[in-house]
């Protein structure tokens, strides 16, 4: 499930976060992690993103990072419908032709990349099913 992009990545990560959905508390003025807050709820240490419909707009959990170079973002997730597949769009704020999109299949680990430059804000969103579990989320920044 983890894309081969990792592979990539040369050295040490020169800046790494990590959100815990059991340890880290999330809002709208969170550091670095934040949301919009409609939809996106933490319950038994998992972040879920989701609603009965798809307005993507209005779910998402953000963070900020600063650097230059390749961030990898992997997500520790599931669907909470097992009957519609779910996938995560990761839209890098600053370049919007940067977002990747990953579909979820089951429990695991998912990632995708971006190139950023500078000050970059990044957004999760959820499409599709009817919620997204996150237990986890890793950014890690290469320098290029």
């Amino acid at each position: 499930k983890i894309q081969d992009v990792r592979k990539k990545a040369k050295g040490t990560p020169i800046a790494t976060v990590t959100f815990d959905a059991k340890n880290d508390a999330i809002s709208a003025t969170s550091t670095p992690f934040y949301t919009d807050g409609n939809n996106v709820s933490i319950n038994n240490g998992i972040l879920k993103i989701g609603s009965s419909h798809n307005n993507l707009d209005e779910k998402y959990i953000g963070f900020t990072i600063e650097g230059t170079g390749v961030a990898y973002i992997t997500l520790n997730c599931y669907r909470a419908d097992a009957s519609k597949a779910v996938s995560i769009e990761v839209k890098n704020i600053t370049s919007n032709a940067d977002k990747q999109t990953v579909v979820v299949e089951g429990l695991g680990d998912y990632e995708v990349q971006v190139e950023i430059s500078g000050t970059t804000d990044i957004h999760i969103y959820r499409q599709g099913g009817t919620g997204l579990m996150i237990n986890s989320i890793t950014v890690e920044v290469y320098a290029n």
